[in-house]
Formats: structure tokens, C-alpha cells, sequence
């Protein structure tokens, strides 16, 4: 990540206050201070805007490099790594590569979750396990592409990103095409039903679909364009809707 500019400034600030405190205590005819403590000085002060800006960024949200997940160590979201990270608007966002994910055997895994929260109810709810379980399993099995990624989401401590204006949404564009891309998905679908258009998270009335957009275009694999993303034959900043994989496997994460 590029050093924020604020951190020369404070390196600048500090050195400037020395110097005059230095100039200071030369025109009282005291001796100037070693220069090797004033460099120390300089040099702590940066290393301590540099901490506060770690812990302003990283909040409470489990690494996504070391592959822990937030609060389940197993989950699928381990294998997930972040290719950029930003700020806007007092939110994190993230983007990363969708194909880092194994989702046939994220499937079985969130079914395999299904079962245990299942076995774990109470004794009166065990009493309905036998007409339950089977759905549960049933509903991890049949999960979307889409859907899992909610569900990594969820592990991660975030969402996918939801756009409220057109700031952001310029804001997001911009860090896309700052990684030399021009396309990403974020958390916009209606895969329930169509042309009900769902963010993942909060709602949002916002919309910038390109010309002609969506058009819910079915592929030769029998693929239904059903989920939001920066059109990348557009280049700039407008929607497209497509299948998840079409043109690009990333997606932008939001943490509030």
C-alpha cells in the first residue's frame, strides 16, 4: 500500500519543531542537541503515526493474508488473500480474487455447518432434527457461487461492497483501475428473482448501469447475467450484469 502523504507531514512537522526549538535554545547560547537524538525523534514520531494508522485501518477484522477468517479458523474465507486495500467515506474496503476460493468444496463444508448447528440445539428442538437435518444439508449443498461468497463474507467480518452515490462508486472505480483493472464485481444480484435487484448488505437506491444494462443475457453454458459489476468494456465506472467469472474473478469487500 502507498505510504499515506500524512506520514511525511509528521516527519516534516516534527523535524520543523526541532529546528526551532534548536534555533531557540542556539540563540539563548545553549548548545545545540546531538542531531542523532533529533533524527530519533523524527524517527519515533513517524513509526507512531504509522502504528495509529495500522490500527485505524485494520480495526477488528481477522487477517485475511495469515488465512484465519475472523472467528472460524476453517472456514473457506482462509484461503483468501487481499490483493488491495483502501479507504472511503470512514469505511475498508478490499478486493480480492473470488478463483482463491474452492467452491465445490466450500459447498460441502458450509453443508457440513449446516449439520452441526443442527446437532448442537437444544433438547427440544433435537426432538424435529430428524425432519431438519436433511434440509440443512440440502441448503448448503445447493448453495449459489454468489451465495457462498456472502457466506466467506460473513466469516471475514464484512460484506460485499454495497454503493449508496456516485462518489463512491468513482472512489471504488478509481482504486480498481489503480491495480490496472477495469472490472470487479461487488454485492448487487438478483439471482432470487429477477430484476429484484438485493445488495448484500445495507440497502441502496443508488444505480449507474451502463446503456442497455442489465440485460439478464443467458450464455451458451446457460448462465444468467445476475450480478452486478464495473463493465469493463465500458471503462468507466458504469454496470454491467453478468455471471460471476465473466471477464474478471474479483470482488470488492467492505468493512464498516
Amino acid at each position: 500500500m502507498k505510504k499515506p502523504e500524512f506520514l511525511d507531514n509528521v516527519k516534516d512537522r516534527l523535524a520543523g519543531n526541532a529546528a526551532k526549538k534548536q534555533e531557540g535554545q542556539q540563540t539563548a547560547g545553549n548548545e545545540p542537541k546531538d542531531p542523532s537524538a533529533l533524527g530519533l525523534i523524527v524517527t519515533c514520531g513517524v513509526v507512531l503515526a504509522a502504528a495509529i494508522l495500522t490500527v485505524a485501518i485494520a480495526g477488528d477484522r481477522g487477517s485475511l493474508t495469515e488465512g484465519t477468517g475472523r472467528t472460524i479458523p476453517d472456514s473457506p474465507a482462509k484461503k483468501v488473500e487481499l490483493i488491495h486495500e483502501f479507504t472511503y467515506g470512514g469505511h475498508v474496503y478490499g478486493i480480492i480474487d473470488s478463483s482463491d476460493i474452492d467452491f465445490e468444496a466450500a459447498r460441502e463444508w458450509y453443508a457440513a455447518r449446516n449439520e452441526d448447528a443442527a446437532a448442537g440445539e437444544t433438547a427440544a428442538a433435537a426432538a424435529t432434527d430428524a425432519a431438519t437435518e436433511a434440509p440443512a444439508e440440502a441448503a448448503g449443498a445447493s448453495l449459489t457461487d454468489y451465495q457462498i461468497l456472502e457466506k466467506v463474507c460473513e466469516d471475514l467480518g464484512c460484506h460485499m461492497a454495497v454503493i449508496n452515490s456516485a462518489e463512491e462508486n468513482q472512489a471504488i472505480y478509481d482504486q480498481l483501475t489503480s491495480q490496472h483493472q477495469k472490472a470487479a464485481f461487488f454485492g448487487l444480484s438478483d439471482e432470487l428473482v429477477q430484476d429484484q435487484w438485493v445488495w448484500s448488505g445495507d440497502e441502496s437506491s443508488y444505480t449507474n448501469w451502463s446503456k442497455g444494462q442489465p440485460d439478464h443475457f443467458v450464455n451458451k453454458k446457460g448462465e444468467v447475467d445476475h450480478y452486478g459489476q464495473f463493465f469493463a468494456s465500458k471503462g468507466d465506472g458504469t454496470w454491467n450484469d453478468a455471471p460471476i467469472g465473466y471477464k474478471t474473478t474479483l470482488f470488492v469487500l467492505e468493512w464498516e
